[in-house]
């Protein structure tokens, strides 16, 4: 497996076409059919696909099953799976879970707590079936990541605190952002998945569109930035392909020959 080359593949904004997703809100439907048939053609050639996403695990699994592939790194590198078993996991002190909780809870912010056992929210109410709703004085617990929806300055939200020195806050997507343990990224949970298959990093390729794929990228042996990714991040890239709905994925393998 020492040989084998490595693409690690962002979802959203690089999987998953933004502009279908937000008329369809079905993940699944909002794949390209380019980008499919890349994905089939990487494996035919034995190029070996991986998801590396922000997302939790539980989310991205009908994704991951429709694309055929099971290596996933979730939760922006605080889970590592390979071959459908999860090897790696990392948790935020629960100390710190605690602040966040009770500081969020009287900013009255609204967030999810992604967790071992799936998703939470401090909202009353949810509408994902996805999602469940924290219970009255209920804490979260084993919580690999929390993730913040919100259209204010996320500083306004989690300002610096002595709490929260250990933890970094990444944007994900236009009012998205990820709070998670300083030394964790995508790239550490790369990292731990080459380590397990024993693939050196010269071999591997990363495609991505957002800033949080910005360690991913500084870390592999090819960075290909998406033709719709931030400008942070194509200044990054060793290669800059067209956008996610205009073939780019496939454009891209193509032309670093591997399909």
């Amino acid at each position: 497996m020492a040989s084998q080359k490595i693409i690690f593949f962002d979802i959203d904004g690089t999987l998953v076409d933004p502009i279908m997703w937000e008329k369809s809100r079905d993940i699944l439907a909002s794949i390209p059919e380019s980008t499919r048939v890349a994905i089939k053609k990487l494996k035919k050639n034995g190029v070996m696909p991986v998801i590396a996403t922000g997302r939790p695990k539980q989310a991205i699994l009908p994704l991951a099953e429709s694309l055929g592939i099971s290596d996933l790194i979730t939760s922006n590198g605080q889970e590592v799976v390979i071959g459908n078993k999860s090897v790696f996991q990392n948790f935020i002190q629960q100390e710190v879970i605690n602040f966040i909780h009770k500081y969020s809870s009287q900013q009255g912010a609204q967030i999810l707590y992604d967790t071992t056992v799936g998703l939470v929210s401090s909202m009353e109410t949810v509408e994902e079936e996805a999602v469940r709703a924290l219970m009255e004085n209920e804490i979260p617990q084993q919580v690999m990541q929390v993730l913040v929806n919100t259209e204010q300055p996320i500083k306004q939200i989690f300002p610096m605190k002595a709490e929260l020195s250990d933890i970094k806050i990444v944007k994900s997507g236009y009012s998205y952002y990820d709070l998670l343990p300083k030394e964790i990224s995508k790239a550490s949970g790369i990292a731990h998945f080459l380590q397990e298959t024993g693939t050196p990093v010269d071999q591997t390729f990363a495609f991505g569109d957002e800033e949080n794929d910005v360690e991913m990228f500084e870390f592999v042996g090819t960075a290909v930035a998406m033709g719709n990714a931030t400008k942070v991040l194509k200044e990054k890239a060793n290669w800059v392909t067209k956008e996610v709905w205009n073939e780019g994925i496939y454009h891209a393998c193509e032309k670093l020959r591997l399909i």
